[in-house]
């Protein structure tokens, strides 16, 4: 079962907006007490009503809203399903569908703006709350913790004219852009100017070809490269909001939401949840030596949380220079044709990402299908 702890996970979600917030939306959650926001790293967990426990280690709280600005696991999106009862939406879990009920809410009457989120059964109720009192960045999710503000909770509307945005933090450089990749739950349009959406559509020659998402508006459960002007998150907000944009179904890129390393202890309970990666079948987001952007083998052990990858055939070349389609017709048009006739070099040639692979043109068109360069000029192996 993927989850119980998303029950209580949605215990604490479902603090959204009774009474003064909008019935659907997406929002951040803020523990009162500790100022941490809330994050799901998992979508595995329990909970018992009987004796008011639960296994909540799929829950993270951290401080510093310069975490939560980039990171889509602090998003969750709440319908409003009664007059206090909400779902909520996010990482594509449904609260409902794992636990079978709805979630409680109430408005703290002593604290206006605050919630608390509770669930009753058998005369039990328990409270989420942050059970981590001591000033340290990471909290814990417990229950109850009876007389405190730690059980209540600030409901902010995730907004690009707020306080609230949420804003991409871009990790490449390359031809003056900047680039990331995302993998979110949630459907997003560009409230910043100068940013652009692409996914991958075809691969071929070692190369991989992109294509730029019509209009900017993304699809949820769409994995994309982000193209930024900025490195600032304040300068590369997203409008996160449901959209009618149509599934990206040429889109070869893929995407894991979680990379949660917890073991089984009495702490975390058991949230190990994680891709391992494979360098002969797996390509992820990064530049090459002569700073392209290029999907590329790693050394990382585990895919990263929210992010795309693209799964190849084995043996395709450990780098792909990532390229429009024009581009791409550009280097075909000038491939390995033009040095035929001229078998008597000994250029060194080199990878695209400037490693020495062989020389001349015999060694040349026995290397794996790719681009290389050899005497300053692209070459195309098919």
């Amino acid at each position: 079962m993927r989850g119980l702890l998303l029950g209580v996970l949605a215990s604490c979600f479902a603090l959204a907006g009774y009474a003064q917030l909008p019935s659907d939306g997406y929002y951040r959650l803020q523990n009162v007490g500790s100022g941490r926001f809330a994050y799901i790293v998992d979508n595995r967990g329990s909970v018992n009503m009987g004796s008011t426990s639960a296994d909540l280690g799929a829950i993270e709280l951290w401080r510093n809203f310069d975490r939560a600005v980039s990171d889509p696991a602090s998003v969750i999106y709440f319908m409003k399903v009664g007059e206090k009862s909400y779902r909520f939406e996010a990482q594509g879990a449904n609260s409902y569908d794992i636990v079978t009920y709805d979630l409680l809410i109430r408005e703290n009457p002593r604290a206006k703006g605050t919630y608390r989120a509770y669930q009753s059964k058998g005369g039990n109720t328990s409270y989420l709350c942050d059970a981590e009192h001591a000033d340290r960045d990471k909290g814990a999710m417990g229950t109850n913790d009876r007389g405190t503000n730690y059980r209540d909770w600030y409901i902010h509307p995730v907004d690009a004219t707020g306080e609230h945005y949420f804003g991409i933090t871009p990790e490449y450089t390359s031809d003056g852009k900047m680039y990331t990749s995302i993998y979110a739950d949630f459907p997003f349009s560009f409230a910043s100017t100068g940013m652009k959406a692409y996914y991958v559509k075809n691969v071929e020659r070692g190369m991989a070809v992109i294509e730029e998402v019509p209009n900017g508006e993304v699809p949820g459960a769409a994995p994309v490269i982000i193209e930024c002007t900025s490195d600032k998150p304040a300068s590369n907000k997203l409008n996160i909001a449901k959209n009618s944009a149509p599934a990206l179904s040429q889109n070869l890129l893929s995407g894991v939401y979680f990379c949660n390393l917890h073991g089984t202890d009495e702490v975390q309970g058991n949230h190990w949840n994680a891709k391992e990666y494979n360098r002969e079948t797996m390509r992820v987001l990064g530049v090459n030596a002569e700073g392209r952007l290029v999907f590329k083998t790693s050394d990382i052990e585990y895919l990263p949380a929210n992010k795309a990858y693209l799964n190849v055939a084995v043996d395709t070349p450990d780098e792909l220079l990532v390229v429009t389609q024009k581009e791409f017709d550009d280097i075909i048009a000038s491939g390995i044709d033009g040095v035929i006739a001229n078998t008597n070099t000994d250029d060194t040639v080199y990878s695209i990402s400037g490693n020495i692979v062989g020389r001349g043109y015999e060694q040349l068109k026995n290397l794996p299908a790719g681009v290389y360069v050899m005497a300053g000029k692209k070459y195309v192996v098919k």
